[in-house]
C-alpha cells in the first residue's frame, strides 16, 4: 500500500518549544487557581471542626449545670493543678491523656491553632472565668484572683448561676485563644479586655479564622466574631454577665 511521505512526516512531528511553553503556562495558571481554592476549603473544614469543638464544650457545660444546681463551671483548679479541660469538664468527655497523645484528637484543640503541644494541657479555647466564677476578693476577677484558692486544696469559688446571666445570647463563655509572647503555658482561661495584667496561663483572644474568632455564648450557640468583641468598650456587652446598673 502506498503512503504519502508528506503525511508520514506530518504524523511523526513532535511538539514545538512554543507549544510546550504554552501547555506549561496553562498548567501553571490552573495550579494558581486551584491551590488557593484548596487552601480555602481546607481552612473552612478546620473552622467547622473548631465550631464543633466549642459546641461540644457548650453541651458539657449544660451537663455540668444539671449536676451542679444550674451553675456555670468553676475554674477546674484547686490551686495545685488542673483546669477546665483536665478536671472541671473532664468527666463529661471520653478523652484521656493517653488517647490525646496517641490520636491528637482533643476537643480543646483547634486544628488551625499553630502551637507546639508539649504534653501539658494546652488549650485553644479560653473560658471567661474572670466573670463566670462567683465574686470573691474582687469582681470581675483579675488574673488568678478568685479563680483558685490561696491555699492549695482549699475551696474553689463556684461558677455563677446561669439563670442570672443577662442576655445569654450575647455573653461570651469560651473563645479562640493563644498565648501572649513569652508565656510558656496556655490553659483554658482567657483574659477579659479590662484586665491589663499578663498572667502566665491566661490566653488572649485569637482571631485566627480569617481574622475572626469562634465564640461560644451562654445560650450554647457558636458564632464567629471580629476583633471588636475584645474591645474594652464592649466588655459590658459581651463579657460581663450582670445586668447594666
Amino acid at each position: 500500500m502506498y503512503m504519502d511521505p508528506s503525511k508520514t512526516r506530518l504524523c511523526s512531528r513532535g511538539f514545538t518549544l512554543i507549544e510546550i511553553l504554552v501547555v506549561i503556562s496553562i498548567i501553571a495558571i490552573l495550579i494558581g487557581i486551584i491551590l488557593p481554592a484548596l487552601a480555602k476549603a481546607r481552612e473552612s473544614a478546620r473552622e467547622v471542626k473548631c465550631r464543633s469543638n466549642q459546641r461540644q464544650i457548650g453541651i458539657a457545660i449544660e451537663a455540668y449545670g444539671v449536676d451542679h444546681k444550674g451553675r456555670m463551671p468553676d475554674s477546674g483548679s484547686d490551686g495545685s493543678w488542673g483546669d477546665l479541660a483536665t478536671r472541671g469538664l473532664a468527666p463529661y468527655f471520653p478523652y484521656t491523656l493517653q488517647s490525646v497523645v496517641k490520636t491528637g484528637d482533643f476537643v480543646w484543640l483547634c486544628p488551625t491553632h499553630d502551637f507546639q503541644w508539649t504534653g501539658y494541657w494546652n488549650s485553644s479555647y479560653g473560658y471567661n472565668v474572670q466573670y463566670m466564677v462567683e465574686p470573691g476578693p474582687d469582681y470581675p476577677h483579675s488574673g488568678w484572683n478568685g479563680v483558685k484558692p490561696v491555699n492549695p486544696g482549699g475551696p474553689v469559688n463556684p461558677g455563677i448561676l446561669s439563670s442570672l446571666i443577662d442576655k445569654p445570647s450575647e455573653k461570651l463563655v469560651t473563645i479562640d485563644i493563644t498565648a501572649p509572647p513569652g508565656n510558656s503555658n496556655l490553659w483554658t482561661y482567657v483574659t477579659r479586655p479590662g484586665d491589663t495584667n499578663n498572667v502566665d496561663g491566661f490566653g488572649r483572644p485569637d482571631f485566627r479564622h480569617s481574622k475572626r474568632a469562634n465564640v461560644l455564648f451562654a445560650d450554647s450557640h457558636v458564632e464567629q466574631m471580629d476583633t471588636s468583641i475584645n474591645d474594652i468598650a464592649q466588655e459590658q456587652r459581651y463579657w460581663d454577665p450582670r445586668k447594666p446598673q
